[in-house]
């Protein structure tokens, strides 16, 4: 699983993912396992551990359910690499995948949140037993602004992402927030960045009625339709900027920028 999957199936998939049944007890015989220490009380949340090679693209995951009590274990097989292990308490009972949100816990092995190892911080040879313990803290929106729309379209759906590419689909979003536009040409928008690095801030209003999914995944790849609203933090129009914004996930950002009419 990569973040863009998670992100794109919380986005009116056609058919929603149903959620594994999940097990608290890890693996009996892990390659890599550990404990997880929680800030607060998380009982009876899904949480989330991935092992990625510092690509964020998650190929080995856990899920489990939080059990009474501070700390958590986890275990899973996981071959001969080098590795990045990261974990997500989600808070609202519901989601078991994908970034973090607003009030929902997060870590990573090799460093306390909201540092970032500099690079992998397990290593595992052999197939011999690894472990790497992770502690856990809440995290909240660190990102907000104001999105100004040509006009008002009460009713219509919007997506804003927190993106490495420009709009492309290839992967890269990190972040993301949706909502219902409103009876004004103002959109609010908060989200957490959780993960430090140079993104693209842009946004999407269906206008079009066909639904973001299907603007966000087009067969032809062919993007947003005309008639659509398209626009991105610092750049013009419909265009990106020349180049990606700083974002430090332990600074705050109040991002305000507007959106134009994708032309046929």
């Amino acid at each position: 699983m990569c973040i863009r999957d998670s992100v794109m199936g919380a986005i009116s998939t056609p058919t929603p993912e149903t959620p594994p049944v999940p097990t608290s007890t890890p693996d009996p015989d892990p390659v890599l396992s550990g404990e997880i220490t929680l800030e607060v009380d998380a009982t009876g949340n899904y949480f989330w551990v991935g092992v990625h090679a510092g690509d964020f693209n998650f190929d080995y995951e856990y899920i489990g359910v939080c059990e009474p009590g501070l700390t958590q274990t986890y275990g899973l097989d996981v071959p001969d690499g080098d590795w990045n292990v990261i974990c997500v308490v989600y808070m609202d009972g519901i989601r078991f995948e994908g970034p973090p949100l607003n009030g929902d816990q997060a870590g990573n092995h090799g460093a306390l949140y909201p540092a970032w190892p500099s690079g992998t911080t397990v290593t595992i040879s052999g197939g011999a037993p690894v472990t790497a313990d992770i502690t856990v803290v809440q995290v909240f929106d660190n990102v907000s602004g104001t999105i100004t729309m040509p006009q008002a379209q009460p009713g219509n759906e919007y997506a804003v992402f927190l993106d490495m590419d420009a709009f492309e689909t290839d992967g890269g979003e990190m972040a993301y927030v949706t909502g219902i536009c409103g009876l004004n040409n103002k959109i609010e928008y908060s989200f957490l960045a959780a993960v430090p690095g140079n993104y693209f801030i842009y946004a999407v209003v269906d206008n079009t009625g066909d639904g973001l999914y299907n603007d966000l995944n087009p067969p032809d790849g062919s993007g947003v339709d005309a008639g659509d609203y398209l626009g991105f933090y610092g750049g013009s129009g419909i265009n990106p900027p020349a180049a990606p914004l700083a974002i430090d996930n332990s600074q705050t950002y109040v991002l305000d920028f507007d959106v134009a009419e994708v032309q046929p």
